[in-house]
């Protein structure tokens, strides 16, 4: 851009998704960035491990979505600056398997 239309870059950079992901519920990585795993702990119950690090695990968050579905959701919980811990569930019945999910997560790098 030029003149008065120039965003600084430290804003773009810090406004960005440092990891993104796509997956189906067995749980296999459909598509990614910055994602080197993923781990089936339970049925549901999935830790999603990134190929960067964030600079302390409190302060990233993830926007999630599930497939369309009134009853269901998922939900993700920070464990490490490499990986978070992700769970996918049905209102009515509990953790599910079936469908797919994703992810876009925004923080500041190590």
């Amino acid at each position: 851009a030029s003149g008065n239309n120039s965003v600084g870059m430290s804003y773009v950079a810090e406004g960005t998704c440092k990891v993104w992901y796509r997956q189906d519920g067995t749980p296999t990585i459909l598509d990614s960035f910055s994602v080197s795993s993923i781990i089936d702990n339970d049925v549901g119950d999935h830790t999603l491990n990134f190929s960067i690090s964030f600079a302390n695990k409190d302060n990233y968050t993830a926007m999630c979505t599930s497939k369309s579905n009134a009853n269901r959701n998922m939900a993700y919980s920070t464990t490490a600056t490499n990986n978070m811990q992700v769970d996918l569930f049905d209102a009515d019945t509990g953790n599910r398997e079936d469908g797919g999910a994703g992810a876009g997560i925004l923080g500041d790098l190590a």
